[in-house]
């Protein structure tokens, strides 16, 4: 099972992959279908690594919405 650093890490190696993409204007993504799915592909991967942490991690930034609310009723 990976640790919370390895789910940190691959939460940080996504959003480097994306930056490295989004200077380019909206006009530019828009036009362009395998930017698209590069970015669709590394948002699951963000999401799904943020839901591995552990509660203690979380509970390190209360500040996060994490859209779990709906998960409480």
């Amino acid at each position: 099972m990976r640790g919370p650093k390895e789910s940190l890490l691959d939460i940080l190696e996504a959003i480097a992959a994306i930056e490295r993409f989004a200077r380019q204007d909206k006009a530019a993504f828009e036009r362009d279908q395998l930017l698209q799915v590069w970015f669709l592909h590394c948002l699951p991967i963000i999401g799904e690594a943020a839901r591995a942490l552990p509660a203690e991690v979380q509970r390190l930034a209360p500040e996060i919405d994490r859209g779990q609310d709906h998960l409480r009723a």
